[in-house]
């Protein structure tokens, strides 16, 4: 919207090029309506201005033609501004969903590896309770309470038969 509000501000080039050529027709027509006051007033023109006052229909015929177009630029101009402003919003619409999609997969792949993780932790948990103990966990496990029975068995005051 803001871009198309521009467009009314601010004249395309070819809507800035017809203004142009209104200004020079009008001063042409100028001219000529210059030189019909000298010649009324009495004036003899040269040569090179005669020729110019047979212009004047054909400016004036250029200058109505050229005002018929402005307000039909202006409106070619808004659609133009306009089809580019929704080829930018849709450019930027496809942008945000790949960016999206883009995220969304890589938390996937995170979730899919956190998931993956914890199945191998659970799973390597399983095994460990079905296998029975290593002689290495088994001597670590008995160390001890191996220690303590010996401690007692030693120091006490029992005798053994």
């Amino acid at each position: 919207m803001a871009k198309e509000q521009q467009v009314q501000q601010q004249p395309s080039i070819t809507i800035h090029e017809l203004h142009k050529r209104v200004r020079n027709t009008r001063k042409k027509l100028a001219r000529v309506e210059e030189l019909e006051s000298l010649r009324a007033a009495g004036n003899t023109l040269t040569p090179e201005q005669i020729p110019v006052l047979s212009t004047r229909s054909g400016l004036v015929a250029v200058l109505e033609e050229l005002q018929k177009f402005e307000p039909l630029l202006r409106e070619a101009a808004k659609e133009e501004v306009k089809q580019e402003c929704q080829a930018a919003a849709a450019k930027a619409e496809q942008r945000t969903r790949e960016r999206m999609e883009k995220e969304f997969q890589q938390r996937e792949q995170e979730w899919q590896k956190e998931r993956d993780a914890l199945v191998n932790a659970r799973e390597a948990a399983e095994e460990e309770r079905k296998l029975p103990p290593s002689k290495a966990r088994m001597q670590e496990l008995l160390k001890e309470p191996l220690q303590k029975l010996l401690q007692l068995l030693y120091f006490s005051e029992v005798g053994v038969l």
